[in-house]
This record gives structure tokens, C-alpha cells and sequence, in this order.
């Protein structure tokens, strides 16, 4: 069972669409040949040289794919503290935040944000947490009120 000796990198050189078998050869073997052959049996450090930097090259690329495997229903830190801090809001305004659905009918009213909680991106809950905090103070400002109304009554 005879192998491709140059199997690795043919492996290695598939997964580089940019790249050409000459053109690598021509720039390891620093301008001896394109022959892949002839620069491993002439130059064998290079030709190994030449596989570990591809080798490292393809790892590199596949870094960044890593953390995107996970299901789309994992959320950032930031999401989720941002998520929690509207949460406190909307549950001092006297929406039970026990219930999602209480939650999403209360955001998706045009007035307050026009879509669900979930729905909402990173921005959209930043811009929406002064808004939120406006409407607080405005309840405050009524509760008071009223009770000015009835101790003076």
C-alpha cells in the first residue's frame, strides 16, 4: 500500500484556495524549481518547512470558525446584561417579568420598543434603557403626585 508522498500536501494545499502548487514550490525552494518532486528529494528541510507553515496557515484559518459551532441560541455576556437590566426596569414599572409573554406584550407596543425582548439587538436595548428609565421617572411623578392629592384631601 504505496502512499502519494506528497499526499500532505496536496491535503494542505486544497484547504489554500489562493494558493498554487508552483508557485509555493518556487518560493521554498527560493527559485530552484516547480517541480514538487525535484524540490523534495533536492531540498528536504525546505520541503518540510514548507508543510509545517502550511500546516499552520490552515489552523489559523480554521481558529476563527470555532466559536461560531455553537447553536444560534447562545448569547453574549453583554446581551444577557443588557436583557437583565430592562428585565429590573420593566419589573419596578409593574410588568411580571415571570411571564415572557406579559414581557413581549408589554415591549412589542409601538409606543414602548415595537418588538420582543429577544428580537431586540445589542444597540436597540442600549438605546432603549433610557427610554425605559424616562418612563420610571414618570411613574414616580405620578405616584407622588398622588400622593399629595390624598394627604390633601
Amino acid at each position: 500500500m504505496s502512499t502519494n508522498p506528497h499526499a500532505r500536501f496536496f491535503g494542505l494545499l486544497k484547504q489554500l484556495p489562493h494558493q498554487s502548487k508552483e508557485d509555493l514550490v518556487w518560493q521554498y525552494s527560493n527559485m530552484l524549481t516547480t517541480s514538487l518532486s525535484e524540490f523534495a528529494s533536492k531540498r528536504p528541510e525546505a520541503y518540510t518547512t514548507m508543510i509545517r507553515d502550511l500546516e499552520r496557515t490552515v489552523n489559523k484559518m480554521e481558529e476563527p470558525k470555532q466559536p461560531q459551532k455553537p447553536s444560534v441560541k447562545t448569547t453574549s455576556a453583554i446581551t444577557k446584561k443588557l436583557r437583565s437590566g430592562i428585565l429590573t426596569r420593566l419589573q419596578k414599572h409593574g410588568v411580571d417579568t415571570t411571564s415572557w409573554a406579559k414581557v413581549n406584550s408589554f415591549m412589542e407596543n409601538p409606543r414602548i420598543a415595537g418588538q420582543k425582548l429577544y428580537e431586540m439587538t445589542d444597540q436597540e436595548m442600549i438605546d432603549f434603557i433610557p427610554k425605559l428609565v424616562c418612563i420610571l421617572k414618570k411613574d414616580k411623578q405620578r405616584q407622588e403626585e398622588t400622593e399629595r392629592l390624598t394627604l390633601m384631601n
